[in-house]
């Protein structure tokens, strides 16, 4: 099959080693595969000599034509020239490898009236957490000429805790540089993404296990850092630091406690 697609020009055949994509999915702890089926693919894989098929341009548009008839996503380079910025930045960060993603920003900033500033702004109107933290990335990692925007952007009052949390995941900042406020406000951003990913429950399991005291009197310092996303502490306020108090109020324990601060509650809650 391989050499007629070769004869029609929509496959290069070679030979070498296999490319380790295909052993790193033989490692997945969710393998469908039996043991003795992956054993037998790994041995094959390790084979230097292996046939192997690359797809010509031809090839590759003869794909596209199938993605896009079943209803997937399959861009070009170019396409996204005018699009909005909050849809380019998503699209980069989720289907594009870095060299293309850095050749499409390119072609976006060159027309006029399309500028980093509105790339930036689409960041900070972006509701979800998670999101916006990979628009930013994106768009840092492909401005190589850009490499101090993150430094630029540490006092920018919306995206500051997004972008104190990339500098210091890539080494470039010391959390102990950070004020009291800003620890505070990088936890909030913190919470709001696990709060994302994890659902509530997520979250106050994640929460139980820290060790500190009251894990409520530590969200409600959170609730209380000025975060810009309202509506995200909000959430936070309903779903997860309501239920943590209901708890406080009413410990489950082999041993009669008291837990930190549940006197001065209680006391408040007769007034």
């Amino acid at each position: 099959m391989f050499e007629v697609l070769s004869d029609l020009g929509a496959v290069e055949l070679t030979r070498g080693p296999a490319d380790p994509l295909y052993t790193s999915d033989l490692d997945h702890d969710d393998q469908l595969l039996p043991p003795d089926a992956v054993e037998r693919l790994r041995t094959a894989l390790a084979e230097p000599d292996l046939p192997l098929a690359r797809l010509t341009p031809l090839g590759v548009g003869g794909v596209r034509e199938r993605l896009l008839a079943e209803g997937r996503d399959a861009p070009l380079l170019g396409e996204l020239a005018t699009a909005p910025p909050a849809e380019l930045l998503g699209v980069l960060a989720q289907h594009y490898p870095p060299e293309d993603a850095v050749a499409e920003l390119r072609r976006w900033l060159a027309r006029p009236g399309q500028d980093l500033e509105r790339l930036l702004q689409a960041v900070r109107d972006c509701p979800f957490r998670t999101r916006a933290g990979a628009m930013l990335r994106v768009l840092a990692d492909a401005l190589p000429s850009e490499r101090r925007l993150l430094h630029d952007l540490r006092h920018d009052p919306v995206l500051g805790p997004v972008v104190w949390t990339q500098l210091i995941d890539a080494g470039k900042l010391e959390p102990g540089s950070l004020s009291e406020r800003e620890n505070l406000l990088m936890g909030a951003e913190s919470f709001l993404s696990v709060l994302e990913l994890a659902g509530p429950e997520g979250l106050i399991e994640q929460l139980k296990r820290m060790g500190g005291g009251d894990p409520s009197e530590f969200v409600e310092a959170i609730l209380a850092s000025g975060h810009p996303d309202v509506v995200g502490l909000r959430e936070l306020c309903e779903l997860v630091a309501e239920p943590l108090r209901r708890t406080a109020r009413h410990p489950l324990r082999l041993v009669p406690t008291r837990p930190p601060g549940a006197r001065g509650r209680r006391k408040k809650r007769k007034r």
